[in-house]
């Protein structure tokens, strides 16, 4: 008996359904096909942050923001940046979550994405769960300043989403970051 298998990827998320059978023979077996189902990353952020704004996507409702005035120049710094192996927030990180924390308190309904990233240095798991703490230090302080943790959602990708392919400290330093994620 077959069943329903998930893969998933940084990149695309994929499910792989396969149908019940029981084989006559081993033909019978090899004749089964699997239909895919393919939804990409994007589409998937967007649904989660169209989520609690009532059908809109969030591109369309920050557009209506901007036309009601609303200030969304917090939108124009989204890097948090931090340093090699550290999760600990610098002064200027703390001022870049204060202006996204004011937004989010004034709009509600708005939801942001929390995008942990890591340079290249160092395994996968490791960044994985590196990426994850610099998103988890940019929530809690948003939490501490009165934000409200149900318009995040958290995501790490190490090392999966570079900014810069180089090797220097500089291409390194830019792929140290998390990043509030509107659209």
């Amino acid at each position: 008996m077959l069943l329903l298998a998930a893969m998933t990827g940084c990149q695309t998320t994929q499910n792989e359904i396969y149908q019940e059978v029981t084989p006559q023979s081993i033909d019978d077996l090899f004749s089964v096909t699997t239909t895919e189902q393919v939804e990409s990353f994007e589409q998937t952020k967007e649904n989660i942050l169209a989520e609690h704004i009532s059908g809109y996507t969030a591109s369309e409702f920050i557009r209506e923001l901007g036309e009601k005035n609303v200030d969304l120049s917090a939108l124009d710094d989204t890097l948090v940046q931090f340093d090699f192996d550290s999760y600990s927030l610098s002064q200027n990180a703390k001022t870049t979550i204060e202006k996204h924390v004011a937004l989010l308190r004034n709009e509600p309904l708005l939801k942001v994405i929390l995008e942990g990233h890591t340079d290249a240095m160092g395994d996968r798991a490791y960044n994985l769960k590196l990426g994850e703490r610099r998103a988890m230090a940019v929530l809690r302080y948003a939490e501490e300043l009165g934000a409200n943790a149900e318009q995040f959602e958290v995501i790490s990708y190490g090392e999966e989403k570079l900014l810069n392919n180089g090797k220097s400290a500089d291409d390194h330093k830019a792929n140290r970051r998390a990043v509030f994620s509107y659209n």
